[in-house]
């Protein structure tokens, strides 16, 4: 008996299937987007029911910011290959971003169950918790991703952030210290180190932090912020002032800013440069409403006259 000639057929369908997926996910890790959800279409085109292939096209949607499309196409991944952790992971990671926590939960443990050590897993789960309200639990979660990998300093300083709220301030300092030695040139670890050593009334070496940071990100304006808060506090107006000046150059569309800095001319004894700043912070607060635009036929009897 011939052989069926489905068989070919069904051999270079798989053949060509596979060519466009290994092309898509070069060029995802590549920022390629747009051309890899063609090479993903293409593929699924050949056979539908590619896990793989609807789990690139998530990636790809994801990246592109359609989140709700990317949620859909790694449900259909899961839904052919439950035992795919990092298409759950990336599910998790998703719905986080949608604000569907408990949802984000579920799927973060499906991927965690079936890859335990995946560290960037167990942070995902942490910032999940945290969002929940459960910060016990995102603790333990950034504890597991340090076990899972030692020299990653981000679980260190998130771990130290979460048991700063929990109020276990000595395990929180010996923390984002370990951060910092790991990761040196973190911007949020340096602050977070600053605001610890100030309320330990080390409060040089958190200016020093401080201005650490303002270094690592000088178009960052927490920095400035917290030094000028620092300033005031001490009677130091006019240090604080050109600090405050310079976060509103660099961030000239928060009100907060504005008003904290017509608060320092005031009490510097500049009224009118204070009044001025207040304004600005009032337009920002409460922006003029656009004129509507005026329809076709008023417009062609404005021109008409």
């Amino acid at each position: 008996m011939s052989a069926s000639p489905v068989v070919p057929k069904l051999s270079e369908a798989s053949r060509t299937a596979t060519a466009h997926l290994l092309l898509a996910e070069s060029l995802v890790r590549a920022g390629r987007h747009r051309e890899a959800l063609t090479e993903v279409t293409r593929a699924l085109h050949e056979n539908p029911e590619l896990a793989l292939g609807h789990f690139l096209k998530g990636l790809a949607l994801m990246r592109m910011g359609d989140l709700e499309a990317a949620a859909a196409a790694i449900e259909t991944s899961v839904a052919l290959d439950a035992e795919d952790a990092r298409a759950w992971l990336a599910l998790g990671y998703i719905r986080f971003e949608l604000n569907s926590l408990e949802a984000a939960l579920r799927s973060v443990d499906e991927g965690l169950q079936r890859d335990p050590d995946h560290a960037g897993g167990h942070l995902l789960r942490s910032a999940t918790l945290a969002g929940l309200d459960r910060k016990p639990e995102a603790a333990q979660s950034c504890r597991h991703a340090i076990e899972a990998n030692p020299a990653w300093a981000l679980p260190r300083y998130r771990l130290g952030v979460l048991l700063d709220e929990l109020g276990q301030s000595a395990e929180a300092f010996a923390a984002v210290v370990q951060a910092m030695r790991l990761n040196p040139t973190d911007f949020n670890t340096r602050i977070a180190l600053g605001e610890m050593l100030e309320r330990a009334g080390r409060l040089e070496e958190g200016l020093a932090e401080f201005r650490a940071a303002i270094d690592l990100e000088p178009t960052k304006v927490a920095g400035y912020l917290q030094l000028a808060r620092v300033y005031r506090q001490h009677g130091q107006l006019s240090e604080a002032l050109t600090l405050m000046r310079t976060a509103v150059s660099i961030d000239n569309k928060s009100a907060a800013n504005w008003r904290q800095t017509a608060d320092l001319l005031e009490a510097l004894g500049r009224p009118e440069e204070a009044e001025q700043m207040r304004a600005t912070a009032d337009r920002l607060e409460n922006p003029p409403e656009a004129a509507p635009a005026a329809s076709a036929p008023a417009a062609e009897s404005a021109e008409g006259k």
